[in-house]
């Protein structure tokens, strides 16, 4: 039997006419209402209700790689949230177009009346940096203050307890480092990618040989040699741990040798929903520096070199977040270590089963 409540509605249950009268419009408190004031405080609004859902689908997946084990369909389940993410990120970078349909001079109409605020305020916009795993010794600084200086006591309390919660970044590594497929039984992966390694520079060494000589051998020689190093360090952990140090990779070595694994087998069905997650968060990340760019454009666009609001440095401070904040770094430069079908050690029958 259906129960018939006369007071719940589509407004009701929206809180429409809540939402729709908190745009307050700070040129109109001047007696000179700037027409596009309404169209910067919807976008802005917009962003904040879209950050609020990104934070609740990141919480859910961290819950979900934080797990001793993860099944398949939990894993199903953070891939999906992941593609929610994915586009609302779109969405995010689109409004820009939207808000760039005001022209810097009508922005300039109101611009002086907002100028102690700025979206480098946004607390959601850090905690999802956070909750991602961006590593404060990593920020952009702006006007040589730590980002949490710029928030209000109550923001800059929540985003500090952030930095120490739980993050994407570390448990998409704990999760890695659980990938049981490296060492089976007899079968030692890592030695056997060494050893293919190995064959694959013998064998472009010896095409080298084949088709240069004098210096154009020597420097080709010499580029293939520093490429063999770089291949040495990722294949031993005490050298890799060493460059860790120094912040050239963050994962651990577990943890990369993992990824590696994943990307290199990723035909295999039963790798095909991390290979889906490792894909999903480059993307992420690749889509979080398009929109800083579109940002840092936009500003520049308006703003010219003037200071942004709030006092911030504008274009240059968002220039530097987008080279930056980068949070899964180690996996744009993982494809380096990649190498071809051809040259991959043949896995035993039997590992996907044990």
């Amino acid at each position: 039997m259906s129960i018939k409540n006369e007071n719940f509605s589509y407004n009701s249950y929206l809180q429409v006419e809540n939402i729709t009268s908190l745009q307050f419009l700070e040129s109109a408190k001047k007696g000179e209402p700037a027409h596009e004031e309404m169209l910067f405080i919807i976008i802005h609004q917009t962003y904040e209700l879209w950050f609020k859902q990104i934070i609740w689908e990141l919480d859910s997946i961290i819950k979900i790689l934080s797990k001793d084990f993860v099944p398949d369909s939990d894993l199903y389940t953070a891939n999906h949230r992941m593609l929610r993410i994915l586009e609302i990120q779109k969405i995010l970078i689109d409004q820009i177009d939207v808000l760039e349909t005001m022209t810097p001079l009508e922005f300039l109409e109101f611009r002086n009346l907002l100028f102690s605020a700025s979206g480098f305020q946004s607390s959601q916009f850090r905690l999802i940096e956070n909750r991602m795993g961006l590593r404060a010794s990593d920020r952009a600084m702006m006007g040589g203050c730590p980002y949490h200086q710029y928030l209000n006591a109550e923001a800059k309390d929540s985003v500090l307890k952030s930095e120490q919660g739980p993050s994407l970044f570390t448990a998409v590594e704990k999760w890695l480092e659980r990938t049981p497929y490296l060492q089976v039984d007899n079968y030692n992966f890592w030695q056997e990618y060494k050893n293919a390694v190995h064959r694959m520079f013998e064998d472009e060494a010896l095409q080298l040989q084949k088709f240069l000589q004098g210096e154009d051998l020597q420097s080709a020689l010499k580029k293939l040699g520093q490429e063999r190093d770089n291949f040495e360090i990722i294949t031993d952990p005490i050298k890799y741990e060493e460059f860790r140090k120094e912040k050239f990779w963050r994962l651990s070595h577990k943890a990369l040798m993992a990824a590696l694994f994943i990307q290199l087998y990723r035909e295999q069905p039963s790798l095909q929903p991390a290979f889906q997650l490792i894909t999903h968060l480059l993307t992420l990340d690749e889509k979080w520096t398009v929109w800083r760019y579109r940002h840092a454009q936009m500003v520049l666009r308006m703003l010219g070199q003037k200071v942004g609001t709030g006092g911030s440095s504008g274009a240059e401070y968002l220039k530097s977040a987008t080279e930056k904040h980068k949070v899964f770094n180690d996996f744009f430069k993982l494809s380096t270590f990649f190498i071809s079908s051809s040259n991959l050690p043949h896995l035993p029958q039997d590992i996907f089963n044990s």
